[in-house]
């Protein structure tokens, strides 16, 4: 079939009728008592909340009258509570005439977390449900919780705080918890006279309590909200207030001079975000509080967005990459403010809905107040590129939007790469087959029509249909709903393969999905209906246009569509990687590109430069492409490349080859390397410079990452000299990693007088010392510290290695460790190039329940175990290890992290035998060595010429 501009008529949708999931909720409409769902007989109008919070000896009191609507004729009434004790005697059912009804049943379920109060009957109409409860502040970061801080004498202290989402609000209050339930509230909270309250709203009045030395704060009526964007806290931190506006941002006193950034940009985000939406922020006013103990990065509750603090704290010394991160997070919660709690999700499982227009506005908006940043391109590298590793995986990852979620686990499990990043990448492909102003209009529809009310995806997808039935009356596009169903039922993505036809200017488009794997009869025939691009030094060569021109349809299996290019000239397809896929060609035409990169790089777009990069070694990974050609690539180009992100791009995909490579036992890799990025690096040094801008910093830090864990880098003898001069001063959060992994590796000559054969081990161990002298001492230095346990990966010190290895059973002298550092210094460990996977495997095989017990949970140590896993032997220890683990009682990610592990093993086996004698081979080419004449291959027969020589010398 030929692919053609296609001029369907486009359906005639009414964004304002009520769309549903493709997944309906499960038992949502009956009163099974197995059900985890409340049975929707009926709904919260307001809540009047009062909660009495001590801090101090972490308990709480509560009474709560909601205000109900009973929907048809029921015998019940439905709420959740978990973890505390809801007092029977207080149970008061009133109807408008303030008549009480009998309760008969008080029956609660453990384990669906729900209250049902049964009575005789309960007619339509307005109820008010009166309760009191109590219960003990937790301590695991969910509901109501006590966090700590350290005060500047270095005390401990408390605060009480509140994370709801997902479903956590049943352990502060008893409540309709879930998102469609939206309700007023006036919550009222006691607490000591040394504390004061916060909340989504204003405080109306501060008054004294019956009890003396408490005080109650009463807050304004909210607006119509979902339980899990309800916030009470209770605190003795310090404000930081905008005089002229309406924003505080509220801290422990010793980071509250750090907080001025996070203040400005959170107003200038809300702004550009009004203005995109042409709608104003809804609440009268925006707290943002920064607490040291969070389960997430931040908490976009209406009115008061709550953080993990170094989410807002930013100053001169802050790490480049750190403060875009803080800045995409702060747009990612104002964002919220819109989509999410203004109009909400129906349900978890359309969750994505919410995270990924948020996660798409991280760039945005970041991209329009600092416009210098390049944010576009950081969503491709950071954001698109990144999610597709995952993405691409067998089993054990759930990779489409639309699932079944019930159970508190399956929604708590929900938060993965698919809600954010990929949810994100595909709403940004829809922006693009929309057109960017059209795509905004959309939004725009979206906002206004479900303000204050829940819309499910079908929703989203009318609003879509809407903005192109108004602003392109003959699209090029099919029904919207039937393009967008594909990449939201389906799981995965798409790789497009274009295979031109020279002498008639045309290509032949197919399309398969791509996984992470070599075994193509393990991948199903899963078809996505794909939007179309492309550039070429004859067509869009500024690549500017990134409209949709076609598509390749979901029902074939091809599309021939002509294409305006010379024979000696490339097309590249996917502009400015707009859209979510990878791009395969003909090695004719990846010769093309290559060429062009040779000859000017900058013919193409940087962020098609990316994708190229990334594109090729991944086909190549997985047996679809040559390595030659991502090698040659790298080779005749990459050195003329200073763009950030696409070195960014460059330099990520030479860190995953380098662990492939390691299996083939030769040095000659780690020379690419160094001949690629020696040109960079003598741009860069490992030296920051007051001149440097923000994307120069994030570059160096991302050459030296690599480029210092390269045996005979110039750059391990300058890591060494920068930190015996520099020791005592703060080194740059943007270069202190490199430095510290470059330096341990500095061999003292022996000429030279060391304290010990590698003298930065010592000098950072001693550090480390200090910095973990007291948990208030960890805790503020815990970057540096991590930092220093990132070292160990760089360490050639066989002696040292054997010592840290024993650090996750028996510790080591002189070193406190908080748990996470034993998942670090294990995942350390496992990356030494310089020991052995096997024995590494082997000891964590023997010593798994002590390693579990400190470092739990592993999720992070057993990708570390898939990365380094190439044989059969290490397949063998990794089961040994899971034989250990107590499936029955471990959850669904650290589940799915053990299968993603197993199946990364089995790959990289199967990529050992199949396809790494082609990289040897090119790697021997490349730089005329033989079989028996390289680098590994003469270290291994100087090793054998020695033994015979101590052979010789012993017998003489």
């Amino acid at each position: 079939m030929e692919l053609k501009i296609l001029s369907f008529l486009c359906l005639i949708l009414s964004c304002s009728t009520r769309g549903t999931s493709a997944i309906p909720p499960k038992n949502s409409t009956n009163n099974d008592e197995s059900s985890y769902r409340l049975p929707r007989t009926s709904r919260p109008i307001h809540y009047d909340l009062h909660m009495k919070i001590d801090v101090d000896e972490a308990k709480f009191y509560g009474s709560e009258k909601i205000q109900i609507n009973v929907l048809g004729q029921t015998d019940e009434i439905a709420i959740n509570y978990k973890d505390m004790n809801v007092d029977e005697s207080t149970v008061s059912l009133l109807d408008e005439d303030n008549k009480s009804l009998p309760l008969l049943q008080f029956n609660y379920n453990n384990v669906t977390e729900i209250l049902r109060l049964e009575f005789s009957q309960v007619n339509p109409g307005e109820y008010f449900l009166n309760l009191e409860f109590n219960g003990t502040i937790r301590n695991d970061k969910k509901g109501l919780y006590i966090s700590t801080y350290f005060d500047e004498q270095s005390n401990k202290r408390n605060i009480a705080t509140t994370f709801m989402a997902p479903n956590y609000a049943r352990m502060a209050y008893p409540c309709y918890d879930e998102p469609e339930y939206k309700a007023t509230y006036k919550i009222s909270i006691s607490h000591k006279e040394k504390y004061f309250a916060i909340s989504n709203m204003p405080a109306l009045t501060v008054t004294a309590d019956t009890t003396e030395g408490w005080k109650i704060t009463t807050f304004d009526k909210s607006l119509r909200t979902s339980s899990y964007i309800v916030t009470f806290i209770v605190c003795d931190f310090v404000a930081n207030k905008d005089p002229h506006t309406n924003f505080t941002i509220y801290s422990q006193p010793s980071k509250i001079e750090d907080t001025n950034f996070a203040l400005e940009y959170h107003q200038e985000a809300l702004h550009e975000l009004e203005l995109y939406l042409d709608r104003k922020f809804q609440y009268p006013k925006m707290d943002i509080i920064a607490i040291d103990d969070f389960l997430m990065g931040a908490m976009e509750n209406w009115g008061i967005v709550t953080y993990i603090t170094d989410r807002v704290l930013v100053n001169d010394k802050t790490e480049a990459k750190k403060k875009h991160s803080i800045t995409k997070t702060i747009a990612h919660e104002m964002a919220h403010q819109w989509f999410g709690n203004e109009v909400t999700h129906h349900y978890w499982s359309s969750v994505w809905l919410k995270e990924g227009l948020a996660s798409l506005f991280e760039d945005t908006i970041t991209g329009i107040i600092f416009p210098q940043w390049h944010s576009d391109d950081k969503f491709v590298h950071d954001t698109m590129l990144f999610v597709m590793q995952d993405d691409a995986g067998k089993s054990g990852v759930r990779k489409m939007f639309l699932v079944e979620v019930e159970t508190a686990e399956e929604i708590r499990n929900i938060y993965d790469f698919v809600t954010y990043k990929k949810a994100a990448s595909v709403m940004r492909t829809f922006e693009h087959i929309l057109t960017p102003p059209v795509f905004k209009e959309a939004l725009k529809k979206y906002v206004n029509d479900f303000s204050f009310n829940v819309a499910a995806p079908d929703d989203l997808s009318a609003c879509f249909q809407w903005a192109i039935d108004q602003n392109l009356p003959d699209p090029a596009l099919p029904p919207i709903k039937v393009v967008f169903d594909t990449w939201i039922t389906n799981p995965g993505f798409p790789f497009i393969t274009v295979t031109r036809d020279y002498d008639t200017s045309r290509v032949t488009i197919t399309q398969k999905r791509f996984m992470a794997t070599m075994d193509s009869n393990a991948i199903p025939e899963t078809k996505y209906f794909i939007p179309l691009n492309y550039a070429s030094p004859h067509y869009n060569s500024d690549f500017k246009d990134t409209s949709t021109i076609g598509f390749l349809d979901h029902t074939d299996e091809s599309a021939e569509f002509p294409v305006q290019t010379g024979v000696t000239d490339w097309v590249i397809f996917n502009v400015r990687s707009t859209m979510y896929y990878r791009v395969n060609y003909d090695i004719r035409n990846w010769e093309l590109i290559i060429e062009a990169l040779s000859t000017d790089h900058n013919s193409i777009d940087p962020a098609n430069r990316a994708q190229l990069i990334d594109d090729a070694f991944n086909l190549a990974r997985y047996g679809h492409l040559s390595y030659n050609i991502p090698l040659n690539m790298m080779k005749k180009y990459f050195q003329k490349e200073t763009y950030y992100y696409t070195v960014a791009t460059g330099v990520r995909n030479l860190e995953m080859a380098n662990r492939n490579i390691r299996s083939l036992k030769t040095d000659l890799f780690s020379r690419f390397i160094l001949e690629l990025l020696s040109p960079l690096y003598s741009q860069v040094g490992i030296e920051e410079e007051l001149s440097d801008d923000h994307l120069r910093k994030m570059l160096r830090q991302d050459v030296t990452r690599l480029y210092c864990k390269i045996p005979q880098s110039p750059c391990i003898e300058d890591a060494y000299d920068y930190l015996v001069a520099n020791f005592h001063k703060d080194i740059s959060e943007n270069t202190r990693r490199s430095i510290y992994c470059g330096a341990v590796q500095y061999k003292c000559p022996k000429d030279k007088k060391c304290e010990g054969d590698y003298p930065a081990i010592k000098m950072l161990f001693d550090k480390w010392r200090r910095l973990a002298r007291s948990e208030a001492s960890r805790r503020k230095y815990d970057s540096e510290i991590q930092d220093i346990i990132a070292s160990i990966e760089c360490m050639k010190d066989r002696s040292i290695i054997d010592d840290l290895m024993q650090i996750p059973t028996i510790g080591y002298p002189g070193l406190q460790f908080e748990k996470p550092h034993y998942n670090l210094i294990i995942q350390a460990l496992l990356d030494i190039k310089e020991s052995i996977t096997t024995d590494k495997l082997a000891f964590i095989n023997d010593n798994f329940t002590i390693i579990q017990n400190r470092s739990d949970p592993l999720t992070n140590v057993y990708q570390a175990i898939g990365r380094v896993g190439f044989t059969d032997e290490h397949l063998t220890l990794w089961e040994a290890i899971v034989q250990q683990i107590d499936m029955g009682k471990t959850l669904q990610p650290m589940k799915k992290a053990i299968t993603g592990t197993t199946e990364r093993i089995e790959e990289n086996i199967v990529w050992n035998n199949k396809l790494s004698p082609e990289v040897k081979k090119w790697l021997q080419d490349t730089y005329k060595t033989g079989p028996e004449t390289g680098a590994a291959s003469s270290i291994q027969i100087n090793f054998f010429l020695f033994i015979i020589l101590c052979a010789f010398y012993v017998i003489m």
